[in-house]
Protein backbone atom coordinates (compact mmCIF):
# COMPACT_ATOMS: atom_id res chain seq x y z
CA UNK A 1 0.00 0.00 0.00
CA UNK A 2 1.18 3.50 -0.70
CA UNK A 3 1.62 6.15 1.94
CA UNK A 4 -1.32 8.10 0.53
CA UNK A 5 -3.58 5.05 0.77
CA UNK A 6 -2.50 4.44 4.37
CA UNK A 7 -3.13 8.06 5.34
CA UNK A 8 -6.54 8.02 3.63
CA UNK A 9 -7.49 4.76 5.36
CA UNK A 10 -6.46 6.10 8.78
CA UNK A 11 -8.35 9.35 8.23
CA UNK A 12 -11.46 7.42 7.20
CA UNK A 13 -11.19 5.12 10.21
CA UNK A 14 -10.74 8.11 12.52
CA UNK A 15 -13.92 9.69 11.13
CA UNK A 16 -15.88 6.48 11.67
CA UNK A 17 -14.70 6.19 15.27
CA UNK A 18 -15.36 9.88 16.00
CA UNK A 19 -18.84 9.66 14.50
CA UNK A 20 -19.72 6.58 16.55
CA UNK A 21 -18.41 8.21 19.74
CA UNK A 22 -20.40 11.39 19.14
CA UNK A 23 -23.58 9.40 18.70
CA UNK A 24 -23.02 7.60 22.02
CA UNK A 25 -22.14 10.64 24.15
CA UNK A 26 -25.68 12.12 24.30
CA UNK A 27 -27.16 8.72 25.25
CA UNK A 28 -24.55 8.29 27.96
CA UNK A 29 -25.17 11.78 29.36
CA UNK A 30 -28.94 11.34 29.35
CA UNK A 31 -28.69 8.00 31.16
CA UNK A 32 -26.29 9.47 33.73
CA UNK A 33 -28.64 12.34 34.52
CA UNK A 34 -31.56 9.92 34.87
CA UNK A 35 -29.57 7.70 37.23
CA UNK A 36 -28.59 10.67 39.39
CA UNK A 37 -32.20 11.86 39.56
CA UNK A 38 -33.43 8.35 40.47
CA UNK A 39 -30.79 8.11 43.19
CA UNK A 40 -31.86 11.42 44.72
CA UNK A 41 -35.59 10.69 44.47
CA UNK A 42 -35.32 7.14 45.82
CA UNK A 43 -32.78 7.81 48.53
CA UNK A 44 -33.01 8.99 52.07
CA UNK A 45 -33.80 12.59 53.04
CA UNK A 46 -30.17 12.90 54.15
CA UNK A 47 -28.97 12.21 50.59
CA UNK A 48 -31.36 14.84 49.29
CA UNK A 49 -30.04 17.42 51.76
CA UNK A 50 -26.45 16.60 50.83
CA UNK A 51 -27.29 17.01 47.16
CA UNK A 52 -29.01 20.35 47.75
CA UNK A 53 -26.00 21.59 49.71
CA UNK A 54 -23.70 20.42 46.94
CA UNK A 55 -25.71 22.38 44.37
CA UNK A 56 -25.55 25.62 46.37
Amino acid sequence: MSTFTNIFALAFLRELVANAACKKIPDFCEESVKKIARYIINSSPKHSVVFIEFCD
